[in-house]
């Protein structure tokens, strides 16, 4: 299974509309994945902002392809969508040793 992990840096005041956000565009793009995790860092780095990490679980590296190329996009600017300010990301592909 390949992990893509996307780490999201999100202002305090927009928690609860960027989380209402992730929910939706999640749920949508399902059937794309195996498997959907959400976490919130427990560290809080910056007092005025919050991060959390969306994981979506990929069997094959045909199918993160596939996803990068057809989806990513549209499931990012959803969850833009619902926030009144820039939400910075990043991404990682992690992939199990053991």
């Amino acid at each position: 299974m390949i992990i893509k992990n996307l780490t999201f840096v999100v202002p305090i005041q927009y928690e609860a509309d960027f989380l209402s956000q992730v929910f939706k565009a999640t749920d949508a793009v399902s059937q794309w994945v195996e498997d959907i995790r959400a976490y919130k860092i427990v560290e809080q780095l910056d007092p005025e902002s919050f991060n959390f990490a969306v994981q979506l679980g990929f069997t094959t590296p045909s199918s993160l392809e596939a996803f990068n190329v057809q989806v990513l996009e549209d499931m990012i600017g959803e969850i833009q969508a619902g926030v009144s300010e820039p939400v910075l990301y990043f991404e990682s592909h992690l992939e199990k040793i053991f």
